[in-house]
């Protein structure tokens, strides 16, 4: 063989590997990837860098933070993420951003094991660019005796073949109008009334582990030493014990001696507004409701302590207008799942930036909402249709028995049928996912042309009173 011949074979034969480690790559979403789009952003553009855990990354929201203030924020942040992989995140950070603030989570502090288990190990490192800060962050992270294991990516992930799918060949995770933009930020959706814990009598310090003590203080005197401004913070969580707010106390007290503001939000509650019984989403986060008030609180604090431009109606930050806009739909979608009762629920069925398909093999059902909902579901005059499928305002499908069936249309780039195989009962299809949660009542799917997702599939059991029930598609 030529040497020009093999110079191209081991090209081919490069790329070829290289396409599919990508595709094989883990690409979670609380660590992996949050640390990927990061490397996206424009140099310089960040004003407010997060660090910490998912207690920060579900809990300080960029987007309400550039709602209300302007700031332009991204959480680089990892799930259970240790100190030192804070602290290894915050040296990848600093190689192309020059934040006019650094707010570290200092939620991890309380930890007092030297290593957390495979998946974490993963989440916290494998995001990272090739350079020594990411051998040397993988030495920290992983047993010595299995330093190699993890140094060698494929070790990890070359099973994964069994769970593959779209979210491993198309870009953004196959989900473009939320990760192109993306800013770090998990929005849960989850309420748990939960018991609301005073630790304001807890008082004696009790000393962090070693390790955890160790990069604690590396991460602070990083910071300074770059001359940027320094916050540690201890989001607000449901299930905080007096053993941690112990832990909280020697680490604020750490943070004294470099002159670095400390702030426990477990002792403002009130002052935050949180309600225990509909803000918290399970025992260590904030729902979204939640989320919003800390958000909007901490944003205050920055804004009048700290000197942070005001981004809004530059379009340089176009993709944090993005970020926000897609916030905000979701946040509406998910407004329609409060309603349980059919009348309501019909009334409020949301129809801007949304197919909605509506099946019904009980005609008797319209009989139970109000003629003005009829006509807003129906403005056509078909008091009594079968199917009927809006697009925003405007109707483009509907029939009163399926002599029209099967009907299918593409529209905003996405495939939708209603079929029937014994001319009664109806299957709605959105892409590949069938949906057909009743058999007897009212079958409503609710897609959304912006998020590019199904937002709710419901049916109204017309053999139990028209309850709703709600499950996910085939």
């Amino acid at each position: 063989m030529s040497k020009t011949k093999t110079i191209l074979f081991i090209a081919v034969f490069s790329f070829i590997a290289l396409g599919i480690n990508n595709v094989f790559k883990f690409k979670y979403t609380d660590g992996i990837y949050s640390i990927k789009t990061f490397y996206k952003q424009p140099k310089n553009s960040i004003d407010v860098l997060i660090l910490g855990s998912s207690t920060a990354f579900e809990n300080v929201n960029p987007a309400v933070l550039y709602e209300r203030y302007g700031i332009a924020a991204f959480n680089l942040c990892g799930s259970v993420q240790p100190v030192w992989n804070s602290f290894f995140y915050l040296k990848e950070a600093l190689k192309t951003q020059q934040p006019r603030l650094v707010i570290f989570d200092a939620f991890r502090t309380v930890a007092e094991a030297d290593y957390i288990d495979d998946s974490r190990i993963i989440k916290n490192t494998y995001g990272m660019r090739w350079s020594m800060d990411k051998i040397e962050a993988l030495r920290e992270s992983a047993p010595k005796d299995r330093f190699l294991d993890f140094l060698v990516g494929p070790l990890q992930y070359h099973g994964r073949y069994k769970e593959l799918d779209e979210k491993d060949f198309l870009p953004y995770l196959a989900d473009e109008a939320k990760y192109k933009h993306w800013k770090g930020f998990y929005c849960n959706m989850n309420t748990l009334p939960s018991v609301r814990r005073d630790i304001s009598n807890v008082e004696a310090p009790v000393r962090l582990s070693e390790k955890t003590e160790k990069y604690y203080r590396k991460l602070i005197e990083l910071v300074k030493s770059e001359n940027i401004p320094l916050m540690v913070i201890v989001a607000p969580y449901s299930h905080i014990t007096g053993y941690q707010q112990r832990k909280y106390l020697e680490a604020k007290k750490i943070a004294s001696e470099y002159d670095v503001p400390f702030i426990n939000y477990n002792l403002l509650y009130d002052d935050i507004g949180l309600d225990f019984k509909t803000d918290i989403a399970d025992k260590s986060h904030l729902n979204y409701r939640g989320s919003r008030k800390f958000t909007e609180y901490l944003g205050k604090y920055l804004n009048d302590n700290y000197d942070l431009p005001d981004r809004r109606g530059d379009e340089n930050y176009h993709s944090y207008d993005m970020n926000l806009k897609y916030y905000k739909e979701s946040i509406r979608m998910a407004g329609i799942k409060r309603y349980r009762n059919f009348r309501d629920y019909m009334a409020k069925l949301p129809f801007s930036n949304c197919v909605s398909i509506i099946t019904v093999s009980d005609l008797g059902a319209w009989d139970r909402i109000s003629a003005e909902t009829v006509n807003m579901i129906a403005p056509e005059g078909i008091l009594v249709p079968s199917v009927i499928v809006r697009n925003g305002d405007n109707t483009v499908f509907s029939a009163v028995n399926t002599d029209l069936l099967p009907w299918h249309r593409r529209i905003s780039g996405r495939d939708f049928a209603v079929k029937s195989s014994d001319g009664k009962h109806y299957t709605i299809n959105v892409g590949a996912k069938e949906y057909q949660t009743v058999e007897e009542g009212v079958n409503v799917v609710i897609y959304n042309t912006y998020t590019n997702k199904v937002v709710d599939a419901v049916g109204f059991d017309a053999k139990r009173d028209y309850v709703l029930v709600r499950k996910d598609g085939k």
